[in-house]
């Protein structure tokens, strides 16, 4: 069940990124009358989103786990994509044409519209469609998610990973305020460097299986 710990780890350690990428999206939702119920809606379907991926990426581990080697390989792959989102997340590499294909400016258009509207239904479509959004921190999740080799596990895991983000977007907002520039970029290093690490050890454990 060491999975589990990975998906919590995960989006605790990249809170300060998910505050940068999500952090804004997060607050409107949280805005306005009745606000911690429109964020439900919001966080709702933004993890929705991310049990859709899970199984998908979830399935395609299980299908490798019937060719020779087959989910070995897949772990190696999961691992260089954790490790390299890792890199991504912490600046030491530039992969931004690679992690924002161009429908991710359609996808940045119908979240516009959404936030005219301050229904919850419009806050739920609101998180699902953020949760479609190009994230290094979201590549390495379905990465774990992929190395469950199972559908259902990889919808958990990214379950998971969906609601640990929710709280840790609250919390790294009001960090955000607290903390200079300085001091978030050291913090998002660490979570990175956690990604980078959780990345390795799947690369040893898919060597050594």
């Amino acid at each position: 069940m060491d999975w589990i710990l990975t998906a919590v780890l995960l989006a605790v350690g990249g809170s300060l990124h998910c505050m940068g990428m999500c952090g804004g999206f997060a607050m409107l939702a949280h805005s306005g009358r009745r606000g911690w119920w429109r964020f439900v809606a919001y966080g709702l379907g933004k993890t929705l989103t991310y049990v859709a991926l899970g199984v998908v990426a979830g399935a395609i581990g299980q299908a490798s786990t019937a060719l020779p080697a087959g989910s070995r390989v897949l772990g190696v792959i999961a691992g260089i994509v954790m490790i390299v989102s890792g890199l991504q997340l912490g600046g030491w590499v530039a992969l931004e044409r690679f992690y924002m294909p161009p429908v991710a400016g359609r996808i940045v258009g119908a979240l516009s519209s959404r936030l005219q509207e301050s229904s919850a239904l419009a806050r739920f479509a609101m998180g699902a469609l953020n949760g479609l959004l190009p994230c290094g921190l979201l590549y390495a999740a379905l990465g774990g998610a992929a190395a469950t080799f199972a559908w259902w596990k990889g919808a958990a895991f990214m379950a998971i990973f969906g609601l640990s983000t929710l709280p840790a977007l609250l919390v790294a907002a009001q960090l955000g305020r607290l903390l200079d520039a300085g001091r978030r970029r050291v913090l998002v290093r660490i979570g990175a460097v956690m990604v980078i690490v959780f990345g390795a050890l799947m690369l040893v454990r898919s060597f050594m299986g």
